[in-house]
């Protein structure tokens, strides 16, 4: 599924590289003694320091003359570094496990070398103090790196501190909860009243990109707890957002992240759960095919299409996993042609075009920015040149729609006759065409209307 180029910020940091330029010095002769070289510099006699400036030394060779290195090359680069360093995890302190991840060697170390940095965290996390509790939400940050089973003895470690509403509102303390969206589902749920309790410790103001972190959290528990449970902790939070929202600078490049999490934070998915709710309005701009009993005559909004059953496929151009599905729903929209239900393949204006067909690799992203009507224009011939036999449009609305709860696309949900939402968060490809028959004749039953006959396998 591909993620919102927005997406999710979704809990990663920035490494910003500063470099220092010296004026050149033009020469002149003069009687004055040739200055003092200065004395070659000194290596760190601190081995974790020593470290991190090795590190930095390879990240700096591998980026000559501005090439981006690979992941391969910089995990070598970590690899080799901390073997030459010669350190003992079980022995470091919590402080320069900090400074070695934040100079980025933890992530970039090769899987063999990660669990021993989380696993030290763990272990000093359990000292009861506020140094103890740091520790804890250090390692939960770092959780990915190990089994499973451990993640879940980390998550409950952390979340339940004695010292963790000191520490919730700093800075590593919010990364770290951000991450937890990443690591296995079941221990996530494991620690699943602890994670939405921690609205009541939260401070009352925090960073913008902290809050719009925070916000990622919430809408990735939405998939998994009741619109109650999850209240306290989705009210909390949009707070946060919109407090961060509202202090922020027109040039602020968190601006727009936080514009986008409070829409989402009170969005009808994360609100009510959707399903069994009335279907959020779509404004459309642009449609094409047919649309059940309306037959050719295009809607100018979703709630015009009540009568049919409406499959929203959330899709884009550039999302490959989208186009890689375009087979399944032609097999869908071939069974129910002619009958009431409509297959609707919903998009926004993107800014650009991508011409899967373009025989020169640097002429498929066509630039449409600021120009929606060329895009639309466009969209005719990738109709055309993808066989997609079902109806398409433009919303008003983001593809990654916050009412519907779209983080990531493809993305369906199904609507029965009379515009409710029964089902949400389903991938085109996911079951066979009997499967996603058996749904859409059950809703067309229910409300009295004409099924076609069975499909052969």
């Amino acid at each position: 599924m591909n993620r919102s180029p927005l997406s999710f910020v979704h809990a990663a940091g920035l490494l910003v590289g500063l470099a220092t330029f010296a004026p050149s010095i033009l020469a002149q002769e003069s009687n004055a003694p040739a200055p003092t070289p200065p004395a070659p510099a000194q290596a760190s006699t601190d081995p974790v320091q020593a470290m991190i400036d090795a590190f930095k030394a390879k990240r700096e060779a591998l980026s000559k003359d501005g090439a981006q290195p690979s992941r391969a090359a910089v995990s070598k680069a970590a690899d080799e570094v901390f073997q030459a360093a010669a350190l003992d995890t079980k022995t470091l302190t919590a402080s320069q496990i900090k400074l070695i991840n934040e100079a980025g060697i933890i992530n970039a170390l090769s899987a063999k070398y990660r669990p021993g940095f989380v696993l030290r965290l763990h272990e000093l996390g359990k000292a009861t103090d506020v140094a103890g509790a740091q520790a804890a939400m250090m390692a939960m940050g770092l959780a990915g790196a190990v089994p499973p089973p451990k993640q879940g003895e980390i998550l409950s470690t952390a979340l339940g501190h004695p010292s963790l509403k000191d520490v919730i509102g700093e800075s590593e303390s919010i990364r770290a909860l951000a991450a937890v969206s990443r690591l296995d589902d079941e221990a996530v749920m494991a620690s699943r009243e602890k994670l939405l309790g921690i609205g009541s410790i939260l401070p009352d103001s925090i960073g913008g990109q902290e809050a719009a972190m925070l916000g990622s959290l919430v809408m990735a528990l939405a998939n998994d707890t009741t619109p109650s449970e999850r209240e306290p902790l989705r009210a909390k939070v949009l707070a946060l957002v919109t407090k961060a929202r509202d202090a922020a600078s027109e040039t602020d490049r968190f601006r727009p992240r936080l514009v986008d999490m409070a829409k989402s934070l009170d969005g009808a998915f994360v609100r009510t759960g959707l399903v069994g709710e009335q279907a959020p309005d779509l404004d459309f701009t642009w449609a094409s095919g047919k649309f059940g009993s309306m037959g050719s005559t295009a809607p100018k909004k979703l709630s015009d299409l009540k009568g049919n059953v409406v499959v929203l496929d959330f899709w884009a151009t550039w999302c490959g996993p989208c186009i890689a599905s375009f087979p399944r729903i032609r097999d869908l929209q071939k069974h129910y042609e002619g009958y009431p239900v409509v297959i609707l393949g919903v998009t926004s204006v993107q800014g650009f075009h991508i011409d899967t067909k373009a025989s020169d690799p640097k002429a498929r992203r066509v630039d449409t920015k600021g120009d929606a009507a060329r895009e639309m224009e466009l969209m005719k011939s990738f109709i055309a040149a993808e066989n997609m036999t079902w109806s398409v449009v433009f919303s008003t609305q983001p593809v990654f729609n916050p009412e519907y709860g779209v983080q990531g696309i493809p993305h369906v949900a199904i609507l029965d006759a009379k515009g409710i939402v029964r089902k949400r968060g389903l991938h085109p490809m996911s079951g066979t065409l009997q499967d996603k028959i058996a749904e859409i004749d059950g809703l067309l039953k229910e409300a009295g209307l004409p099924t076609p006959p069975a499909a052969k396998p």
